[in-house]
Parts: structure tokens; sequence; C-alpha cells
């Protein structure tokens, strides 16, 4: 089973990410192309939101679940809430 790529800049760390199975890589596909996954976080002691692919990967960090809404909106995702 090959590795998915080691290099994660989104997140800017080299550390390995997961090894995924062709159902793990199916289901991260399924929501990729319409929808993003917006998760409370503190982000240096603050907090923040994250945005996360439906694969796993990191979008950006955002400073209101409804600014991060706003934005994917804009960019025709659907923000789902993940607590």
């Amino acid at each position: 089973m090959s590795k998915r790529p080691t290099s994660d800049t989104a997140c800017g760390t080299d550390a390995p990410l997961p090894r995924w199975s062709a159902a793990d890589r199916f289901f991260a596909d399924l929501g990729v192309h319409d929808s993003a996954y917006v998760k409370p976080v503190l982000l240096d002691g603050r907090k923040a939101v994250a945005v996360h692919a439906a694969d796993g990967r990191l979008l950006d960090h955002f400073s209101s679940v409804e600014l991060a809404s706003a934005i994917l909106r804009q960019e025709d995702l659907e923000p789902l809430r993940v607590h």
C-alpha cells in the first residue's frame, strides 16, 4: 500500500500522513468538491476555526464560524460543522 505525500504544507509540518485504505479514500472523495468541515480550535492560545477539505487537508483558519461559512459559500462549498 502506498503512503500519501509526506509533506502537508497547509499545516506547516513534515510529519507523515496516515495511510488510507481504498474505502477511506472513496469516502473522503465523496464530498471533496462540494463540502468543507468547520471545526473550533485553539490557535496560539486563541479561539479560531479550522477549515478542512473532505479528505482531511487543512485549508485555512478563520476568526469565526460565520466568516468561515460565508467564505466557503462564496467558493460554492457547503460548510459542515464538526464538534
